[in-house]
Protein backbone atom coordinates (compact mmCIF):
# COMPACT_ATOMS: atom_id res chain seq x y z
CA UNK A 1 0.00 0.00 0.00
CA UNK A 2 1.51 3.65 -0.97
CA UNK A 3 2.58 5.50 2.01
CA UNK A 4 1.10 8.71 -0.31
CA UNK A 5 -1.86 7.69 -0.26
CA UNK A 6 -2.21 6.65 3.12
CA UNK A 7 -0.75 10.28 3.96
CA UNK A 8 -3.78 11.87 1.80
CA UNK A 9 -6.39 9.90 3.39
CA UNK A 10 -5.16 10.39 6.57
CA UNK A 11 -5.66 13.96 6.16
CA UNK A 12 -9.04 13.68 4.37
CA UNK A 13 -10.39 11.23 7.12
CA UNK A 14 -9.91 13.60 10.14
CA UNK A 15 -13.12 15.29 9.51
CA UNK A 16 -14.17 12.24 11.20
CA UNK A 17 -11.69 12.14 13.94
CA UNK A 18 -12.95 13.98 17.36
CA UNK A 19 -11.74 13.36 20.76
CA UNK A 20 -14.37 14.05 22.58
CA UNK A 21 -17.47 12.29 21.03
CA UNK A 22 -19.70 10.79 23.51
CA UNK A 23 -20.40 7.04 22.24
CA UNK A 24 -15.71 7.25 21.38
CA UNK A 25 -15.98 6.25 17.86
CA UNK A 26 -14.53 9.38 16.80
CA UNK A 27 -10.92 8.88 18.84
CA UNK A 28 -10.40 5.96 15.70
CA UNK A 29 -9.06 4.90 12.46
CA UNK A 30 -10.76 2.00 10.96
CA UNK A 31 -9.74 -0.42 8.52
CA UNK A 32 -12.44 -2.99 7.73
CA UNK A 33 -11.15 -5.20 4.72
CA UNK A 34 -11.06 -2.93 1.75
CA UNK A 35 -12.37 0.36 3.22
CA UNK A 36 -10.53 2.57 5.43
CA UNK A 37 -13.23 4.94 7.46
CA UNK A 38 -13.61 7.53 10.52
CA UNK A 39 -16.76 8.38 12.19
CA UNK A 40 -17.50 10.78 15.00
CA UNK A 41 -21.49 10.84 15.23
CA UNK A 42 -22.23 13.30 13.13
CA UNK A 43 -19.82 12.63 10.05
CA UNK A 44 -17.77 9.26 8.52
CA UNK A 45 -15.12 9.55 6.15
CA UNK A 46 -14.84 6.42 3.87
CA UNK A 47 -12.76 5.35 1.30
CA UNK A 48 -11.77 2.13 -0.74
CA UNK A 49 -8.71 0.77 -0.06
CA UNK A 50 -6.16 -2.86 -0.93
CA UNK A 51 -7.95 -5.04 0.89
CA UNK A 52 -6.39 -5.67 4.52
CA UNK A 53 -8.17 -8.77 4.72
CA UNK A 54 -8.74 -8.20 8.22
CA UNK A 55 -11.01 -5.74 10.57
CA UNK A 56 -9.40 -3.56 13.23
CA UNK A 57 -9.70 0.06 15.49
CA UNK A 58 -6.32 2.15 15.82
CA UNK A 59 -5.71 4.89 17.61
CA UNK A 60 -6.20 8.12 15.17
CA UNK A 61 -3.97 10.41 16.46
CA UNK A 62 -1.01 7.64 16.54
CA UNK A 63 -1.74 6.09 13.49
CA UNK A 64 -1.29 9.53 11.78
CA UNK A 65 1.76 10.34 13.51
CA UNK A 66 3.73 6.98 12.67
CA UNK A 67 2.36 7.27 9.10
CA UNK A 68 3.64 11.14 8.75
CA UNK A 69 6.68 10.18 9.85
CA UNK A 70 7.71 7.13 7.94
CA UNK A 71 9.87 7.63 5.25
CA UNK A 72 9.22 4.99 3.19
CA UNK A 73 7.49 4.21 -0.35
CA UNK A 74 5.16 1.33 0.71
CA UNK A 75 3.69 0.04 4.00
CA UNK A 76 2.51 -3.54 4.92
CA UNK A 77 -0.39 -4.20 7.34
CA UNK A 78 0.08 -7.99 9.02
CA UNK A 79 -2.45 -8.66 11.72
CA UNK A 80 -2.27 -11.27 14.19
CA UNK A 81 -2.55 -11.13 18.24
CA UNK A 82 -1.96 -7.09 17.07
CA UNK A 83 -1.64 -5.58 14.33
CA UNK A 84 1.99 -4.45 12.84
CA UNK A 85 2.50 -2.05 10.51
CA UNK A 86 5.55 -1.99 8.47
CA UNK A 87 7.39 0.62 6.36
CA UNK A 88 10.81 0.61 5.48
CA UNK A 89 12.48 0.11 8.73
CA UNK A 90 10.38 0.93 10.59
CA UNK A 91 7.91 -0.74 12.70
CA UNK A 92 4.72 0.08 14.68
CA UNK A 93 2.77 -2.70 16.88
CA UNK A 94 -0.72 -1.66 18.06
CA UNK A 95 -3.00 -3.72 20.50
CA UNK A 96 -6.44 -4.78 18.96
CA UNK A 97 -9.13 -2.80 20.24
CA UNK A 98 -12.38 -5.36 19.58
CA UNK A 99 -14.95 -3.15 21.26
CA UNK A 100 -13.96 -0.42 18.93
CA UNK A 101 -14.12 -2.37 15.82
CA UNK A 102 -17.35 -3.69 16.98
CA UNK A 103 -19.13 -0.46 17.15
CA UNK A 104 -17.93 0.60 13.97
CA UNK A 105 -18.94 -2.51 12.11
CA UNK A 106 -22.86 -2.15 13.49
CA UNK A 107 -23.12 1.08 11.20
CA UNK A 108 -24.50 0.78 7.89
CA UNK A 109 -22.71 1.60 4.51
CA UNK A 110 -25.16 1.30 1.78
CA UNK A 111 -24.74 4.58 -0.82
CA UNK A 112 -26.90 3.28 -3.56
CA UNK A 113 -26.71 5.17 -7.19
CA UNK A 114 -25.58 8.47 -6.73
CA UNK A 115 -26.75 11.21 -8.36
CA UNK A 116 -24.67 14.40 -9.94
CA UNK A 117 -24.32 17.17 -7.85
CA UNK A 118 -24.66 20.62 -8.92
CA UNK A 119 -20.95 22.03 -9.53
CA UNK A 120 -21.55 25.00 -7.53
CA UNK A 121 -22.51 23.19 -4.60
CA UNK A 122 -19.45 23.89 -2.43
CA UNK A 123 -19.58 27.76 -3.63
CA UNK A 124 -22.90 27.85 -2.33
CA UNK A 125 -22.26 26.11 0.61
CA UNK A 126 -19.08 28.56 1.60
CA UNK A 127 -21.53 31.69 0.75
CA UNK A 128 -24.40 31.58 2.87
CA UNK A 129 -21.92 30.12 6.08
CA UNK A 130 -21.74 33.38 6.55
CA UNK A 131 -25.28 33.88 8.13
CA UNK A 132 -24.68 31.10 10.77
CA UNK A 133 -25.57 31.56 14.24
CA UNK A 134 -23.03 32.34 16.52
CA UNK A 135 -24.66 30.79 19.47
CA UNK A 136 -27.13 27.80 19.89
CA UNK A 137 -29.55 29.76 21.73
CA UNK A 138 -32.34 29.66 18.11
CA UNK A 139 -31.59 25.73 17.23
CA UNK A 140 -32.49 26.87 13.20
CA UNK A 141 -29.22 29.61 13.08
CA UNK A 142 -27.08 26.09 13.28
CA UNK A 143 -28.09 24.80 10.27
CA UNK A 144 -27.97 25.28 6.26
CA UNK A 145 -31.37 23.99 4.69
CA UNK A 146 -31.53 23.36 0.99
CA UNK A 147 -35.36 23.34 -0.39
CA UNK A 148 -37.14 23.82 -4.21
CA UNK A 149 -33.26 24.08 -5.18
CA UNK A 150 -32.76 27.22 -2.86
CA UNK A 151 -30.12 27.20 -0.23
CA UNK A 152 -30.03 29.03 2.81
CA UNK A 153 -28.98 30.06 6.65
CA UNK A 154 -29.86 33.10 9.04
CA UNK A 155 -29.19 34.19 12.54
CA UNK A 156 -31.62 36.35 12.32
CA UNK A 157 -29.46 39.38 11.41
CA UNK A 158 -28.51 38.24 8.06
CA UNK A 159 -30.15 36.17 5.65
CA UNK A 160 -27.60 33.83 2.78
CA UNK A 161 -29.54 32.91 0.03
CA UNK A 162 -27.98 30.34 -2.97
CA UNK A 163 -30.16 29.35 -5.93
CA UNK A 164 -29.24 26.50 -8.23
CA UNK A 165 -30.14 26.05 -11.62
CA UNK A 166 -29.40 22.04 -11.36
CA UNK A 167 -31.67 19.82 -9.31
CA UNK A 168 -30.69 19.14 -5.68
CA UNK A 169 -32.28 17.32 -3.11
CA UNK A 170 -34.33 18.74 0.32
CA UNK A 171 -31.64 17.99 2.91
CA UNK A 172 -30.27 20.12 5.90
CA UNK A 173 -27.03 20.09 6.85
CA UNK A 174 -25.47 20.87 10.29
CA UNK A 175 -23.89 23.90 10.13
CA UNK A 176 -20.98 22.27 12.35
CA UNK A 177 -20.24 19.89 9.16
CA UNK A 178 -19.59 22.59 6.64
CA UNK A 179 -16.05 23.53 7.42
CA UNK A 180 -15.01 19.70 6.44
CA UNK A 181 -17.31 19.59 3.65
CA UNK A 182 -16.11 23.24 1.75
CA UNK A 183 -12.49 21.47 2.07
CA UNK A 184 -13.35 18.90 -0.60
CA UNK A 185 -14.32 18.49 -4.65
CA UNK A 186 -17.56 16.65 -4.62
CA UNK A 187 -19.09 15.19 -8.06
CA UNK A 188 -21.95 13.41 -6.70
CA UNK A 189 -24.49 12.93 -3.78
CA UNK A 190 -27.58 10.23 -2.36
CA UNK A 191 -29.81 10.78 0.44
CA UNK A 192 -30.50 7.42 1.83
CA UNK A 193 -32.29 6.92 5.58
CA UNK A 194 -31.51 10.43 6.91
CA UNK A 195 -27.95 10.18 5.46
CA UNK A 196 -26.50 11.85 2.69
CA UNK A 197 -23.54 10.04 0.68
CA UNK A 198 -21.11 12.95 -0.93
CA UNK A 199 -18.24 11.55 -2.83
CA UNK A 200 -15.43 13.50 -3.61
CA UNK A 201 -13.56 13.47 -7.00
CA UNK A 202 -11.29 11.00 -5.31
CA UNK A 203 -14.03 8.22 -4.72
CA UNK A 204 -13.80 9.25 -0.95
CA UNK A 205 -17.46 9.60 0.85
CA UNK A 206 -18.40 11.81 3.10
CA UNK A 207 -21.25 10.56 5.61
CA UNK A 208 -23.34 13.04 7.00
CA UNK A 209 -26.27 12.74 9.25
CA UNK A 210 -28.96 15.39 8.12
CA UNK A 211 -30.91 16.99 10.58
CA UNK A 212 -35.36 17.71 10.35
CA UNK A 213 -34.67 21.00 11.72
CA UNK A 214 -37.77 23.44 11.36
CA UNK A 215 -36.43 26.03 8.90
CA UNK A 216 -38.12 29.53 8.96
CA UNK A 217 -39.56 30.83 5.76
CA UNK A 218 -36.92 33.73 4.54
CA UNK A 219 -38.50 34.96 0.76
CA UNK A 220 -40.33 37.68 2.18
CA UNK A 221 -36.67 39.27 3.69
CA UNK A 222 -35.42 39.71 -0.33
CA UNK A 223 -38.43 41.29 -1.38
CA UNK A 224 -36.98 45.00 -1.54
CA UNK A 225 -35.14 47.15 -3.97
CA UNK A 226 -33.34 50.24 -2.27
CA UNK A 227 -30.71 52.69 -3.33
CA UNK A 228 -27.30 51.50 -5.23
CA UNK A 229 -24.04 51.88 -3.31
CA UNK A 230 -21.06 51.24 -5.18
CA UNK A 231 -17.67 49.85 -2.40
CA UNK A 232 -14.79 51.45 -3.88
CA UNK A 233 -12.50 49.13 -6.09
CA UNK A 234 -9.68 48.89 -3.75
CA UNK A 235 -12.55 48.21 -1.08
CA UNK A 236 -10.64 44.54 -0.57
CA UNK A 237 -7.85 46.59 0.66
CA UNK A 238 -9.96 48.71 2.90
CA UNK A 239 -10.96 45.57 4.62
CA UNK A 240 -7.35 44.27 5.11
CA UNK A 241 -6.25 46.96 6.75
CA UNK A 242 -8.72 47.90 8.97
CA UNK A 243 -9.04 44.18 10.24
CA UNK A 244 -6.08 44.57 11.93
CA UNK A 245 -7.06 45.50 15.09
CA UNK A 246 -9.21 42.03 15.32
CA UNK A 247 -6.41 39.71 13.55
CA UNK A 248 -4.65 38.68 16.97
CA UNK A 249 -8.46 37.56 18.37
CA UNK A 250 -9.49 33.65 18.18
CA UNK A 251 -13.13 34.48 16.32
CA UNK A 252 -14.78 32.35 13.64
CA UNK A 253 -14.99 35.87 12.03
CA UNK A 254 -13.39 38.94 12.39
CA UNK A 255 -16.02 41.83 12.65
CA UNK A 256 -15.59 45.12 11.66
CA UNK A 257 -17.57 48.11 11.25
CA UNK A 258 -18.43 50.09 7.91
CA UNK A 259 -20.13 53.54 8.13
CA UNK A 260 -21.10 55.75 4.92
CA UNK A 261 -21.95 58.53 5.75
CA UNK A 262 -22.29 62.23 4.10
CA UNK A 263 -19.51 61.11 1.37
CA UNK A 264 -17.28 59.44 3.46
CA UNK A 265 -16.60 55.42 3.68
CA UNK A 266 -15.06 54.50 7.44
CA UNK A 267 -13.73 51.16 7.94
CA UNK A 268 -12.90 50.52 11.44
CA UNK A 269 -11.91 47.13 13.95
CA UNK A 270 -11.56 47.69 17.88
CA UNK A 271 -9.42 45.18 20.08
CA UNK A 272 -9.31 46.13 23.48
CA UNK A 273 -6.07 47.45 23.08
CA UNK A 274 -6.48 49.22 19.59
CA UNK A 275 -8.99 50.54 17.10
CA UNK A 276 -7.90 50.90 13.67
CA UNK A 277 -9.66 53.06 10.93
CA UNK A 278 -9.19 53.61 7.18
CA UNK A 279 -11.69 56.12 5.34
CA UNK A 280 -11.48 57.10 1.78
CA UNK A 281 -14.04 59.56 -0.36
CA UNK A 282 -17.34 57.74 -1.79
CA UNK A 283 -20.08 58.48 -4.15
CA UNK A 284 -23.01 58.18 -2.02
CA UNK A 285 -26.87 59.08 -1.85
CA UNK A 286 -27.54 56.88 0.89
CA UNK A 287 -25.96 56.78 4.39
CA UNK A 288 -25.44 53.33 6.16
CA UNK A 289 -23.76 51.53 9.38
CA UNK A 290 -23.17 48.03 9.33
CA UNK A 291 -20.91 45.48 11.52
CA UNK A 292 -20.17 42.77 9.42
CA UNK A 293 -17.91 39.77 8.62
CA UNK A 294 -14.24 40.63 6.97
CA UNK A 295 -14.57 37.20 5.47
CA UNK A 296 -17.46 37.62 4.21
CA UNK A 297 -16.79 40.74 2.28
CA UNK A 298 -13.70 39.04 0.74
CA UNK A 299 -16.12 36.92 -0.70
CA UNK A 300 -19.12 39.13 -1.86
CA UNK A 301 -16.63 41.70 -3.19
CA UNK A 302 -14.52 38.89 -5.56
CA UNK A 303 -18.07 38.66 -7.05
CA UNK A 304 -19.76 42.39 -6.76
CA UNK A 305 -19.03 46.00 -5.63
CA UNK A 306 -22.76 46.60 -5.32
CA UNK A 307 -25.20 46.94 -2.64
CA UNK A 308 -29.06 47.80 -2.40
CA UNK A 309 -29.68 49.94 0.54
CA UNK A 310 -32.91 50.22 1.99
CA UNK A 311 -34.17 51.93 5.15
CA UNK A 312 -33.71 48.94 7.48
CA UNK A 313 -32.07 46.16 5.67
CA UNK A 314 -28.83 45.94 2.88
CA UNK A 315 -29.08 43.41 -0.27
CA UNK A 316 -26.41 42.21 -1.32
CA UNK A 317 -27.05 40.39 -4.72
CA UNK A 318 -25.55 38.29 -7.88
CA UNK A 319 -27.39 36.52 -10.26
CA UNK A 320 -27.70 33.28 -7.89
CA UNK A 321 -26.91 35.22 -4.33
CA UNK A 322 -28.29 37.41 -1.97
CA UNK A 323 -27.52 38.44 1.17
CA UNK A 324 -29.76 40.52 3.36
CA UNK A 325 -28.23 42.37 6.27
CA UNK A 326 -30.72 44.11 8.72
CA UNK A 327 -29.54 48.06 9.92
CA UNK A 328 -30.08 48.54 13.13
CA UNK A 329 -31.07 52.09 14.64
CA UNK A 330 -28.18 53.76 17.01
CA UNK A 331 -31.09 55.82 18.31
Amino acid sequence: MEVSKIKDLVRTLKAGFSKGDSDGYGKFIYFVNDRIMSYNGEISVVAQIENVNAEFALPFVEFEKFINRVKGKEITITVDTEVTIKCGRAKAHFKIDSEAIKKIKELTYSPGDMKPLPSNFIEGLQLVGHSFGMTKDIPYTQFVSIKNNIMFSTNNWTVSRYEFTENVDDMIIPKKIVPFLIKEKFDSYVIVKGLAYFRTVNKVFFVVRLSDEEMPDIEEYFEMEGQVFEFPNDMIDVVTTAEVAVDALNLVEKIINIKVKDGLLTCESKSDDLTIDVECECESDVDFDIDTGSRFLADILGLTNKVYVDTNKLLFKTDNFKHIVVLFDDN
